[in-house]
């Protein structure tokens, strides 16, 4: 009897085994959450994994300042079990949308919390107007310490929420957080290394206090009262006067930031200028966050590294026209000098001599065409220069003058030479030409800064 029981009994327990796991798998805690702005959504990411579903409030390329909420962005928050805002006025559109909304279960995870925030009005600016109220920096996600501390945060009360992944949250969180120390390690240790005690910055607006500060490097200046008020006039002159008082030799601007301000400053001031990212554009992603903060870390040390060198923009324009002159006017002599050893046989000297004086003219053109490339580009590209775009159009110029210059000897050959032996010079010319673009073009390519492209 007892034999015939066990298989019975075996059988049960393994039904009620399977059925216990199938439920605890239906019951298992999965999470909707929400991010008001980019970082928050990677941060969660990174924070979750798998285990949760993370969904961003505002479409990409809005405007978080300007975003005006649809009804269907209403509905994605009656869905939410959670919710992560800035706290601080980055995202405002959020509020009267979290009051509009019949969902008493959802849990909003204010970021600033806990943290200790810059005052935006502590310091009075020349610009601002002294009403006595206090506010505070809203940037607190452009920073990797502040982003560790709000992302911990973050994980804590998720794990509350969600008490069985709680420790998943945690292990993911460290994970994460290992990574960003490392990229702020490096950076300091790079910084560490440079010589800046001439350096003077301004920024375009407040936007980067947080990261400027855990890199131990001090604003002398800021252009934009607060982010999305253009300046006016007189506040514009008044950033110019502060920016050469302070002696500032690097402003840092917004890679979206409208151009006609950089430029007026850089003609007033001829600072250096490099964009950054306000980390607020682009698509939703795992890795948005960490990628836009080491391309900023990137292009900050890049700044830090051409002060610590004690160049300047204008000392490198000129340096690159010198050169690029010189090689100009060697490769015209070898030019010529080759087309003589060829001519002297077969074409008279007097016609030589005007060939020689059409060719150099041509190549004095051009030289002085490129220099003035050079320092267009060098002032219309800012704030990210674009080194591609200027080798190319100097790579047009080179073209355009070797298709001159044989159009001139064909002319000037038609009559006197034999054709074959006018296509030997001709593929000749060719060559040296692309010789000498080749010689200028690697002089320029060192010397040029290079700043971020636009991204993020």
């Amino acid at each position: 009897m007892k034999k015939m029981l066990r298989p019975q009994l075996m059988l049960v327990f393994c039904l009620v085994f399977f059925s216990t796991q199938a439920y605890a798998q239906e019951t298992k805690c999965r999470l909707n959450i929400g991010a008001s702005l980019h970082p928050y959504y990677s941060w969660v990411k990174n924070i979750v994994g798998d285990e949760a579903n993370v969904t961003s409030i505002i479409p990409p390329g809005s405007d978080p300042h300007a975003y005006q909420p649809v009804p269907s962005d209403m509905q994605k928050l009656e869905n939410l079990d959670a919710v992560i805002i800035n706290g601080v006025g980055h995202d405002e559109f959020i509020k009267p949308m979290l009051k509009a909304i019949e969902n008493d279960k959802l849990v909003v995870i204010d970021t600033s919390k806990g943290l200790p925030l810059i005052p935006v009005f502590g310091k009075h600016y020349a610009f601002d107007e002294k009403d006595g109220k206090v506010s505070y920096n809203s940037h607190t996600y452009i920073a990797i310490t502040g982003a560790i501390q709000q992302m911990q945060m973050i994980a804590r009360k998720l794990g509350r929420l969600c008490p069985d992944q709680a420790g998943v949250f945690v292990k993911n969180v460290r994970a994460y957080s290992m990574k960003l120390r490392n990229m702020l390690q490096s950076a300091l240790m790079r910084i560490d290394m440079l010589d800046l005690n001439n350096l003077r910055i301004a920024t375009v607006h407040d936007g980067y206090s947080y990261l400027f500060q855990e890199l131990g490097i001090e604003v002398s200046a800021v252009v934009q009262p607060r982010h999305g008020v253009k300046p006016s006039a007189r506040q514009l002159q008044d950033t110019i006067k502060r920016i050469k008082r302070a002696k500032v030799n690097v402003l840092f601007g917004e890679l979206d930031y409208e151009k006609k301000y950089v430029d007026i400053i850089y003609k007033e001031t001829g600072c250096r200028l490099y964009a950054l990212s306000h980390i607020s554009n682009g698509e939703y992603t795992k890795e948005f966050f960490e990628q836009a903060m080491q391309r900023n870390i990137d292009a900050i040390i890049a700044a830090l590294t051409e002060v610590s060198r004690g160049s300047n923009p204008g000392d490198m324009s000129g340096q690159m026209q010198d050169n690029m002159s010189r090689q100009m006017q060697n490769a015209s002599q070898q030019m010529q000098n080759s087309v003589q050893e060829n001519l002297k046989d077969s074409v008279p000297t007097m016609q030589q001599k005007q060939m020689n004086e059409r060719m150099n003219q041509q190549v004095q053109d051009t030289t002085k065409q490129m220099q003035k490339t050079v320092q267009e580009k060098l002032k219309d590209s800012i704030p990210t220069m674009q080194q591609k775009q200027m080798n190319e159009r100097m790579n047009q110029q080179l073209r355009d003058t070797k298709a001159q210059m044989q159009g001139a000897m064909q002319e000037g050959l038609k009559e006197t030479m034999p054709e074959m032996q006018q296509q030997q010079m001709k593929g000749r010319m060719n060559q040296q030409v692309q010789d000498m673009q080749k010689g200028v073009l690697d002089n320029v390519a060192p010397g040029a800064p290079q700043q971020q492209g636009k991204g993020q």
